[in-house]
């Protein structure tokens, strides 16, 4: 794929279960992503919109994106687009670009692991960052209540709590495996 700058409001930091430790986390992928903060969520650009108000080196790696979509995707790309992939089931449009903090803990894995991501200093760090996002691979809890935030990553780590739901654990080749829905 060619390479297209975009705009620096694109530009997020996103984080999946290989950047999530029990009490902390690893830096954030840097990714592009067509959305936009509109109240306490976010908002999916499509390629035309984004020409609109002069978005137009977004508009030209959706472009991109599109093409590289219809090629992979076929016929199956006409039942889902790649906007509607993007935000599938609301994962992305749902999360609030104005909290302060989010809960983040795995969807699965043989052990419970949650951190918090403080999202000012995330963007502290990293000043080529635009917003903090959470990826697919975890759950994740906004709150504006730093002791909420602590107290809620306390219990989602306890040893306590991972002896209780041990014995809820679908078992595989490899042990046990969490399967968790979100808080």
């Amino acid at each position: 794929m060619p390479v297209f700058p975009v705009e620096k409001r694109f530009i997020y930091g996103v984080f999946t279960s290989a950047e999530v430790l029990p009490f902390c986390h690893l830096p954030p992928n840097i990714t592009v992503l067509p959305i936009l903060p509109e109240g306490s969520k976010y908002r999916i650009i499509r390629k035309e919109e984004a020409l609109r108000p002069g978005y137009t080196k977004l508009a030209q790696w959706l472009e991109e994106v599109e093409k590289i979509w219809s090629e992979i995707r076929g016929e199956k790309e006409k039942k889902m687009t790649i906007y509607e992939w993007l935000d599938y089931q609301h994962k992305l449009s749902v999360q609030n670009p104005r909290a302060k903090y989010k809960v983040a803990y795995l969807t699965s894995g043989t052990n419970l692991v949650a951190t918090i991501l403080d999202t000012g200093f995330v963007l502290k760090e990293n000043s080529l960052l635009n917003g903090v996002v959470v990826g697919h691979t975890l759950y994740f809890y906004d709150t504006d209540n730093a002791e909420e935030a602590y107290y809620l990553v306390a219990v989602l780590n306890s040893s306590i709590l991972d002896e209780l739901i041990k014995p809820m654990q679908s078992k595989g080749a490899f042990g046990g495996v969490i399967l968790l829905r979100s808080l």
